[in-house]
């Protein structure tokens, strides 16, 4: 490593002689300036390499902030529909709930159709009756006029009924004489 001889003699002192040229060689200005250089760009692409990676971090910390973020609103979205879903009722009891509103309407349906078939049924009778009563109001008062243009008989002055007469068609239903006698046989 040394290629020159030492010029010094040596001696037990600490201080150095500044006349030994042993490291000269390692000193000369022309490698100084290039190695400096180079540690320089050296240093350059470390403080780089260290600024992207800061960087990087930065942002994969962000990005991981963001997913977590979704991750707890995702997960308090899913709990919720959870919740909702169990107190909603299930699919199958719908249908089933359907089929029987279904069935009660049609039963309904069929009902109201048979009570209006019975109503009808009812009015028919009602007005075959209200027609019969007319009539035999008619037939009442015809007889009614045509006995008091006859004399009366022993009968009809003590007020009694007469099963049939000669203005009555009926044998069974009787000529009444008197209003409140009417109004009696209807109640």
């Amino acid at each position: 490593m040394i290629d020159k001889p030492a010029t010094h003699e040596a001696t037990d002192s600490s201080t150095f002689d500044r006349k030994v040229d042993a490291i000269d060689s390692l000193d000369n200005d022309a490698g100084k300036a290039s190695k400096s250089g180079s540690a320089r760009f050296a240093l350059f692409l470390a403080v780089l390499a260290l600024l992207f990676t800061l960087i990087g971090i930065a942002a994969g910390y962000k990005h991981w902030q963001r997913m977590n973020d979704r991750a707890r609103n995702n997960a308090a979205d899913i709990a919720e529909l959870r919740k909702q879903l169990q107190e909603t009722p299930a699919r199958d009891s719908l249908d089933k709930l359907q089929k029987e509103l279904e069935d009660k309407t049609t039963q309904s349906h069929a009902d109201n159709a048979q009570m209006q078939q019975e109503m009808a049924r009812m009015l028919n009778q009602t007005r075959q009756f209200a027609d019969t009563v007319a009539s035999q109001m008619e037939q009442i008062t015809f007889c009614r006029q045509r006995r008091n243009k006859t004399p009366p008989r022993p009968a009809q002055r003590n007020g009694g009924w007469r099963k049939s007469s000669s203005c009555c068609n009926w044998p069974t239903v009787p000529c009444i004489l008197d209003r409140t006698r009417v109004l009696r046989l209807w109640r």
